[in-house]
């Protein structure tokens, strides 16, 4: 693609606000309250599109059937012949041992028929018997008391104390820090212990999602739970992210539930608490155990008590949150509309004069055939906006997201350091640092670079400013995606904006260039793992390429090799 094209086809774009992978903490009735605007919502849409609408059903129909098809998978490996997860995310940071990475997550099911048959489709548990020590060392019970003990884990953001009595969920935190001695008698006394996204602080957990963030391509989470003996920390309630739970020491009973309509299938938020009469018998029921892993599709209603004779530790990671194709149209259609309205006369003229009196709520039920020529024109006209729909900067958008999202890499042993920006000249040859490590975005007149080099990991996850700090009502609340239910994805509605009215500093995560510079960034970005001399960068002369690339070695985006 030209210059020209690359600042054409871009015209306008607004930088991407961060895509945080973050912890839903509405309140309970504002979740309730939510939820049932979305039920509505689909009952006032019941009675158009039928044809369509009878398609949905039929898949909806096939999935809920599936979800029924849930099955538990005996791992007949023993510990001597399984490979270490960590060995294997230390490796290095190919694209390769990222797949290699997920493999042994849920080995020994293949990657090919996880995707094929139970991704987004059913859950599924997988039970090593022979191999309990599967998940050692990546989070335990001491890692909670250890991180409670440094008096720095605040309620409602780092920690969380829950039980489930009486068909009740109750939450004793407090304001300000978590009090270590304070928790662990609550513990003692029947609580459960929530971690929320202890990557920050874990490094193990940093390696595990980090490595998780390169293979799906989009923010990863996780929150940890210690659970005494005997106990329940949480309602029955179905999540909006897909959920991979990691016994890491002793067990749990678990009972998993198909959604209970189409509406509940692959859902963009979470439920309310549900009572246990309101989910009728499960799809599957076991323990997991030491080493097990069990696998959750958006819309899972699921609950978990600990058995009486051992306490629980798992790990949830989640992803997919607010990451479905109604969230990328959500970023692309508003602008798609601008720019067809820019080169079709078409939507430029006037709705009927007599519109209103023949559609609408009161008009409904009328056999007007006006009403049938009427929606026949908006078929036209949406077809005329997708023609003109910017596919390929929304899609920049949506990387650029998850660049300003995501965690920072994890510094390993075989990596190259970053090299410093002295060393670049003409004849200097310099590859990227990683795959995927950076995305370039043609906003406006400007070709920008955004990157994960220097993310803050301490604020992975985070919460945007200005969205409220609620409890949190779920189990497996937060880790998968970027913002709550009733928000728009960040960047939302703001393809072609401009970059006016930016909300904060990106020095440390973006770099920008002259769009006329797209080229050279092009052929840097996409040679991996291919050196590419200074020389030959495509640019107006020697001393712009040396410029440019001394700044992406600067930023470690570029290495020196």
């Amino acid at each position: 693609m030209g210059r020209s094209d690359k600042a054409a086809e871009a015209n306008g774009t607004k930088q991407p606000k961060k895509r945080a992978h973050i912890e839903p903490e509405e309140e309970e009735e504002e979740l309730e309250e939510g939820y049932e605007l979305e039920e509505e919502a689909e009952l006032d849409s019941e009675d158009e599109g039928m044809e369509l609408g009878d398609e949905d059903g039929e898949e909806e129909e096939a999935l809920l059937e599936m979800f029924t098809q849930a099955e538990i998978i005996e791992d007949m490996r023993k510990a001597g012949e399984v490979k270490s997860g960590k060995a294997i995310a230390e490796k290095d940071r190919e694209l390769e041992t990222a797949a290699d990475f997920m493999q042994w997550l849920i080995a020994p099911m293949t990657l090919e028929k996880f995707y094929s048959e139970y991704w987004e489709k059913k859950p599924f548990v997988i039970q090593r018997k022979n191999c309990r020590g599967y998940y050692n060392g990546w989070f335990g019970k001491d890692d909670v008391i250890a991180l409670l003990r440094t008096g720095k884990m605040l309620y409602g953001k780092n920690v969380d104390v829950t039980n489930y009595v009486d068909n009740e969920r109750v939450t004793l935190n407090k304001d300000g820090a978590a009090d270590a001695d304070e928790v662990l008698r609550n513990f003692e006394g029947g609580c459960s212990v929530r971690v929320l996204h202890p990557q920050r602080w874990s490094d193990p957990l940093w390696l595990m999602l980090s490595t998780l963030e390169r293979h799906w391509e989009s923010v990863v989470g996780c929150n940890t739970y210690l659970t005494p003996p005997g106990s329940q920390g949480f309602s029955p309630h179905f999540d909006d992210i897909e959920a991979f739970v990691l016994q890491t020491e002793g067990r749990k009973h678990w009972r998993c539930y198909a959604p209970r309509e189409g509406g509940e299938l692959l859902p963009r938020v979470s439920s309310p608490n549900f009572l246990q009469e309101d989910i009728g018998e499960p799809v599957l029921e076991f323990d997991l155990e030491a080493g097990d892993l069990l696998y959750m599709p958006r819309g899972t209603i699921h609950q978990a008590n600990c058995l009486p004779d051992s306490h629980s530790m798992h790990i949830t990671v989640s992803t997919g949150q607010q990451n479905t194709w109604a969230d990328f149209l959500a970023i692309t259609l508003p602008r798609a509309l601008e720019l067809a309205a820019e080169e079709h006369v078409e939507l430029r003229r006037s709705v009927p004069r007599d519109v209103l009196n023949y559609m609408g709520v009161v008009h409904s039920d009328s056999s007007d055939t006006r009403r049938e020529e009427f929606v026949g024109k908006m078929a036209q006209l949406f077809s005329l906006m997708l023609e003109s729909a910017p596919w390929d900067p929304a899609t920049d958008q949506l990387g650029a997201m998850f660049q300003r999202a995501r965690l920072p890499p994890v510094p390993l042993g075989g990596a190259p350091r970053p090299s410093t920006a002295a060393k670049v000249g003409p004849d200097t040859k310099v590859r990227l640092a990683h795959p995927g490590c950076a995305r370039l975005v043609v906003e406006g007149d400007s070709a920008v670079v955004y990157h994960m080099m220097r993310n803050p990991r301490d604020l992975h996850c985070e919460r945007p400013a200005g969205a409220g700090h609620g409890e949190g009502e779920h189990e497996h609340d937060a880790a998968g995606g970027c913002c709550d239910g009733d928000e728009k994805p960040p960047g939302a509605a703001e393809l072609g904006a401009g970059k006016d009215g930016e909300e904060e500093d990106d020095e440390d995560t973006t770099l920008e260039f002259p769009v006329e510079w797209a080229p050279g960034l092009e052929l840097l970005l996409l040679s991996y793992p291919t050196t590419v001399p200074v020389s030959s960068v495509p640019l107006d002369s020697v001393d712009e390429s040396v410029e440019m690339v001394k700044e992406m070695v600067e930023a470690g985006i570029l290495v020196v090799q």
